[in-house]
């Protein structure tokens, strides 16, 4: 079975995260695990780790309930708590929220459950190579031991690069088309 970590966060980019995974899990049978970082304890007061906690389960809910909506999934946070079950579509799907830091958190937990593949999302517009300094991708693509698949948003990658240059779609085209 292939193992998948789609690191997601509250960004619009957790859609794009999970419509990449919910393909990917289509053509390879996959246990897919929904994971999201909480800030460190020391940040937060004790009313908002019960907020985030719940904050990340319903948006892991919401997620899998659109983009996995046949099979069961177990939903479970950091706390000690029975998992919540909910219906997903083929994969075998898991949520995990951890403390920490973004970057860590995903790597090290990608190397606690032998991920496969780590999907993140990429916020920052630009080339190829551009990703920004300090990024939560960047860092998780030089620092996971795993592959790592940089999800964007091709509509809005379209239209960037639409903008910046008249002739996109000549280059677009395949070879073979080209006179």
């Amino acid at each position: 079975m292939f193992k998948i970590l789609a690191a997601v966060d509250e960004s619009s980019y957790a859609s794009v995260v999970m419509q990449t995974v919910s393909k990917l899990a289509s053509y390879v049978e996959s246990e897919v695990t929904i994971f999201s970082a909480v800030p460190p304890k020391r940040h937060r007061g004790s009313q908002s780790e019960v907020d985030d906690e719940k904050k990340f389960k319903d948006l892991h809910e919401k997620l899998t309930h659109k983009y996995f909506p046949r099979s069961l999934l177990a939903v479970e946070a950091e706390s000690e708590r029975a998992p919540d079950m909910f219906p997903t579509r083929g994969a075998t799907v898991h949520t995990k929220i951890i403390e920490g830091d973004p970057a860590d958190a995903i790597c090290g937990y990608a190397e606690t459950m032998n991920a496969d593949l780590v999907v993140v999302g990429k916020r920052g517009g630009g080339d190829v190579g551009a990703l920004p300094l300090g990024s939560v991708s960047e860092r998780v693509v030089r620092r996971c031991a795993c592959s790592v698949l940089v999800a964007k948003d091709v509509r809005l990658n379209d239209v960037t690069r639409a903008r910046a240059s008249p002739s996109v779609e000549d280059r677009a085209r395949p070879l073979s088309h080209r006179g």
